[in-house]
């Protein structure tokens, strides 16, 4: 895998208000795998996600980001906001992330998520057998972190994978 061409996918990809720097996501990413194709879905995701937001990864998200809801404080009138995901890749807390999540270390966010990734894909790898199109492990990988089942069409997973060609044709 080519670091310049990561660290320059990421850069073009990235918002253009608040961007994460792209050689520390880069550096992230090559830590947890030398395989491009996960390498290629983890920017996917950190992009479809948050934009590739330096602030989202701080874990400064606006009332409408990172899955909020309001809720009533029991007993009041008061309501606040809850956010229900986390960091660049927007992980919701998990048994798997329960220790880590809320970090705004990039390398602990691409390490989670790469681990949500690969266990959704060793989920449904499981059910549906694997496939042999890294394009259909993709899918089945994205199904597993979204907690969705594996044969699920969803609003956003083809731009999901389209953001994965993308980034993988350049790497």
């Amino acid at each position: 895998m080519n670091h310049a061409a990561l660290v320059a996918v990421i850069a073009m990809l990235s918002t253009k208000a608040d961007p994460v720097d792209p050689e520390e996501l880069a550096e992230a990413i090559e830590i947890e795998t030398t395989d491009r194709d996960l390498a290629a879905l983890l920017v996917a995701v950190a992009i479809k996600e948050s934009a590739g937001s330096a602030r989202i990864a701080r874990g400064e998200c606006k009332p409408w980001e990172c899955d909020s809801i309001r809720e009533r404080l029991p007993g009041s009138h008061e309501v606040t906001i809850r956010f229900r995901a986390w960091g660049l890749f927007q992980e919701r807390q998990n048994a798997n992330n329960r220790k880590v999540w809320g970090s705004r270390d990039l390398f602990v966010q691409a390490h989670s998520a790469s681990r949500h990734l690969r266990g959704g894909l060793g989920h449904c790898a499981k059910e549906l057998g694997m496939p042999h199109s890294p394009e259909l492990r993709v899918v089945l990988a994205l199904n597993g972190y979204a907690g969705l089942r594996c044969d699920a069409e969803w609003p956003g997973l083809n731009a999901r994978v389209a953001v994965w060609r993308t980034v993988r044709a350049r790497l």
